[in-house]
């Protein structure tokens, strides 16, 4: 009867947690590239590298 107090875990909830966690990584992952993108944008920009800003701006575009 103990064990009916106990959360019971399922392969199908044990799924759903690493989607969950393998979702919350990607999202902190591209929000990371895309302030480092962000920031990289502004130094071309002010080093007048305009070739190099336009590259970095499409891949911004791309995220």
């Amino acid at each position: 009867m103990e064990l009916a107090n106990k959360p019971v875990s399922s392969p199908s909830q044990s799924w759903i947690k690493k989607a969950e966690k393998r979702h919350s990584l990607r999202s902190e992952y591209y929000s990371e590239l895309r302030s480092w993108l962000q920031h990289a944008i502004m130094e071309a920009d002010k080093n007048g590298n305009f070739e190099k800003k336009g590259q970095l701006l499409s891949l911004l575009k791309e995220l």
